[in-house]
């Protein structure tokens, strides 16, 4: 089996965060559900791409334990911000 590219790795983890931020916190789903996200080409909120990007969270820049502690902090963060 072949290991994934880093732009792949980084294009992966993309599509984990417009299925995570779609998702309404605290609800049960489904795979169904991802599936729908993804299909439907919904995308995270464009202040929350813009936070990452500013802060300089991606794969590139952090190893993947560092990126991935980052953005569910980051993502906390925003989610307890907007209510």
């Amino acid at each position: 089996m072949r290991q994934l590219t880093k732009a792949e790795v980084s294009e992966i983890e993309v599509i984990k965060l417009h299925v995570l931020t779609n998702i309404p916190v605290l609800s049960d789903f489904s795979s169904a559900d991802i599936t729908k996200i993804i299909a439907s080409s919904k995308t995270m909120p464009q202040k929350f791409y813009n936070y990452l990007k500013a802060n300089k969270i991606n794969t590139s820049s952090l190893t993947m334990d560092n990126y991935k502690k980052q953005v569910v902090a980051s993502y906390v963060e925003f989610i307890t911000s907007e209510s």
